[in-house]
């Protein structure tokens, strides 16, 4: 087993975090990697062009939200509302293969794309908010961090909805 239980890549525009589990909200042991992916997310810098994509990728163990898993269950959703100014998805793709990292099966991975870019294979459902400004001190569930969820047709250009 390696010295500790994740590890972490800087690109640019991506941050990604590879762990032995899947995050959790409240588990002290996780403190220390989520502290690792969120200085690596503090040093990407977001253009107005670019929307955050987050995603899971790992074996399905149980049930579990996969916007808990990459928002909240990070503590400091401010970090990723800085970088999500102008989109944020989310994903969950199961494992194509080995990992290059085999202990640690759980990939988070945080990426700037363009707005025009499609998510890869045939999504199911997409949702389109106003958020209002993410705080550090501000909890999941309180009534100024709710999110609604519209679903409609995936079309990440139109003003529609």
């Amino acid at each position: 087993m390696p010295s500790r239980p994740y590890t972490v890549q800087f690109s640019g525009s991506s941050a990604e975090l590879w762990t032995a589990r899947r995050l959790s909200f409240d588990n002290k042991a996780d403190q220390p990697a989520k502290n690792a992916i969120l200085g690596a997310l503090d040093l990407i810098v977001p253009d107005k062009d670019q929307l955050l994509s987050a995603t899971l990728t790992c074996p399905r163990d149980g049930f579990f939200d996969v916007e808990n898993v990459l928002l909240y269950n990070l503590g400091r959703v401010s970090t990723l509302g800085r970088l999500a100014h102008t989109g944020l998805r989310f994903e969950y793709r199961s494992p194509a293969g080995l990992s290059p990292h085999p202990a640690f099966p759980f990939h988070h991975t945080y990426t700037l794309v363009p707005l025009a870019t499609s998510s890869p294979g045939n999504p199911v459902a997409s949702f389109r908010c106003t958020l209002r400004r993410l705080r550090s001190d501000q909890k999941p569930g309180t009534p100024s961090g709710l999110v609604w969820l519209k679903f409609c047709p995936m079309n990440p250009l139109s003003t529609s909805h």
